[in-house]
């Protein structure tokens, strides 16, 4: 079973400034139960709009109904995070 990450009390405040010019994200964790994935529900800082990522360890990572292997998610998102190409190798 997956461990509770602890987002900070800032989930409930709208526009608070993430020192990069923008606004942090406010995250909530819930961990599944039976059937159900594990899940995140990511929100926009600015406004109520919102994203649902759901995990697990065996079969992959859906997001937003597109359901893709972990390996098939870090080869598309690792780029966006580290665009020098200097992060992490999971190849």
């Amino acid at each position: 079973m997956a461990e509770r990450t602890n987002f900070k009390s800032y989930n409930k405040k709208i526009a608070i400034d993430d020192g990069e010019g923008g606004s942090k994200l406010r995250v909530y964790q819930r961990i599944g139960r039976g059937v159900e994935s594990d899940r995140l529900l990511v929100k926009c800082g600015d406004c109520h709009e919102k994203i649902q990522i759901c995990y697990d360890d065996t079969y992959g990572i859906e997001i937003e109904g597109v359901y893709a292997s972990i390996a098939e998610w870090r080869r598309v998102l690792l780029p966006l995070l580290y665009p020098k190409g200097d992060g992490p190798d999971f190849e």
